[in-house]
């Protein structure tokens, strides 16, 4: 039988240790990776993929411009430097009020 056939038998325990044995092993078969793919997800909302700040590592700047690409604002939960602990529904409506300032004050 197959890791992933054991790993998806619906034991709890099971599963965590027939996990932790295949990623301390680095043994995972191409069906485990195929269902990882297929199930896998996270409780987290994404946000940080376009972080904002003033260092060479952040691509947007703190007016929510784009690096290297003029007249294109970021206003969504990529520019997040950090995950954050709650929802995100708030801060993405305080970026976007933002975004419209700065925008409006540009003009």
């Amino acid at each position: 039988m197959s890791i992933v056939r054991l790993w998806a038998t619906g034991d709890k325990k099971l599963s965590y240790l027939i996990l932790q044995s295949a990623i301390r092993s680095r043994v995972f078969d191409s069906e485990m990776a195929a269902y990882l793919c297929a199930h896998a997800g996270t409780i987290y909302h994404p946000c940080g993929t376009c972080r904002m700040g003033q260092d060479g590592r952040s691509v947007v700047d703190p007016a929510l411009n784009l690096r290297g690409l003029k007249g294109l604002r970021v206003a969504d939960a990529s520019i997040m430097p950090a995950v954050t602990s709650g929802n995100l529904n708030a801060p993405c409506m305080m970026i976007g009020e933002k975004a419209a300032e700065l925008m409006l004050s540009s003009r």
